[in-house]
């Protein structure tokens, strides 16, 4: 049985796109068990999951667990008058934001408690998403003291993208952040990427070789689509990172679209899906044409997607998110992939996501919303049922659980020295 302490902000299982990626990635996985330890200041407690143990939540949350918990924040920070959710949401952001830099600052140390239970634990390694500097430091703290190595599973390039500003504690946090990274990654001399752009980068900027694992799915969710003038487009996501600019450019061309159209020849019918925060930021776009609803029931998603004759996925072109996402995989592409439709995704050149879809010819790559309208007018039935046939190809691939695991255990062995 193979022994993993997890350090990071998430826990697996957290109702958000990294927690439901790490359970899919863990799910049913033999041979190993795993203890974890939440840093998170406000988090709230993570989902149930049959291999983990979980240790007190430590450092700052010590303090202010119990006045800034997630799921209490919403109402007290209220005052006199009713937030809508989209301000509460974004009030608990700042809260959560804030004392993760005050934690990154302080460094404070674990405890004698916490530290005799990770020793009783006895892991054979660390494993860990990175993402802050003091959680890095935790980790090489954790390593030396035990001698295990740290196996770092980047899902957003964090070294590049943190800490940027020219603050005097940005600055700080920058220069510990890459001092940690490099130790951690020089501990166990491999790492593991989002994809495989993060991979190739990052092999060659730390001299070690980096697998990749990303979202994944148990089985692929194919209906044949439906073809018909009426392009039905769905989007399911988040809009945060400046992606709700980007959708609402889209929606008025769309709207343009069909206007020019005159009823006559293809129409095209966008539904979005988001969570409460989006719905609030993008209701003011409520059609006929356009659709805006809150996610469907997760045991509901596959039959949703399976609606669209085109799935959507859209980034920022906002230089800032572009950094910070440019070697980023969206959780969403296995999802969409495993339905086999054609994908549109809308967003600059050479970002993570857009590259990886464009190179395994299954999807239509545009960098402008009026770029759409020449997809729109191409498409036709053997176009769809070329690119479902390569989307299921691609599942089968690379994003089955079974290959996900089969990666993340062989970075593992790597890092032991296990053949």
């Amino acid at each position: 049985m193979l022994k993993v302490l997890f350090v990071s902000y998430i826990c697996i299982g957290d109702n958000d796109a990294t927690g439901q990626t790490l359970s899919n990635m863990f799910k049913n996985m033999e041979d190993i068990s795993i203890l974890q330890l939440c840093l998170n200041p406000v988090h709230g407690g993570g989902g149930e999951y049959p291999m983990l143990n979980c240790l007190p939540r430590e450092s700052i949350t010590n303090y202010f667990i119990s006045s800034y918990h997630t799921n209490k924040a919403s109402t007290e920070i209220k005052t006199d008058i009713e937030l809508s959710s989209s301000i509460k949401s974004i009030c608990i952001d700042k809260v959560k934001q804030t004392l993760i830099k005050a934690q990154d600052l302080c460094g404070i140390r674990l405890s004698k408690k916490t530290i005799e239970e990770i020793k009783s634990f006895k892991p054979d390694l660390i494993y860990t998403l990175g993402g802050s500097a003091w959680v890095c430091e935790v980790c090489c703290s954790i390593s030396k003291k035990l001698n295990v190595p740290v196996v770092m599973h980047s899902m957003d390039d964090h070294i590049h993208s943190r800490y940027r500003s020219n603050s005097i504690a940005d600055r700080i946090l920058r220069k510990r952040f890459y001092a940690a990274t490099k130790e951690i990654y020089k501990s166990a001399k491999v790492g593991i990427a989002i994809g495989p752009k993060m991979a190739e980068e990052y092999e060659k900027e730390f001299g070690i070789r980096f697998y990749w694992a990303m979202n994944s799915i148990e089985a692929v969710h194919y209906h044949p689509p439906v073809y018909s003038q009426q392009i039905r487009l769905i989007f399911s996501g988040g809009v945060h990172g400046g992606r709700d600019i980007t959708l609402a450019k889209l929606i008025d061309y769309i709207n343009t679209y069909n206007q020019s159209k005159g009823g006559e020849g293809k129409k095209v019918i966008l539904e979005i899906y988001t969570n409460p925060r989006g719905v609030a930021q993008l209701r003011k776009f409520n059609s006929e044409n356009i659709i805006i609803n809150q996610y469907v029931p997760r045991e509901k998603i596959f039959e949703n997607l399976s609606r669209a004759t085109m799935l959507l996925h859209v980034e920022s072109f906002d230089k800032t998110y572009q950094e910070y996402f440019r070697l980023s995989m969206s959780t969403k592409i296995p999802e969409y992939l495993s339905v086999g439709r054609p994908i549109l995704f809308l967003g600059p050149a050479g970002m993570g996501t857009g590259d990886y879809l464009e190179e395994n010819s299954v999807a239509f790559c545009v960098v402008s919303a009026q770029q759409c309208g020449d997809v729109f007018d191409r498409l036709n039935q053997a176009q769809i049922d070329d690119m479902c046939q390569r989307a299921l190809a691609l599942v089968e691939a690379n994003h089955r659980i079974d290959k996900t695991q089969r990666n993340i255990m062989d970075a593992f062995k790597c890092a032991l020295g296990i053949s």
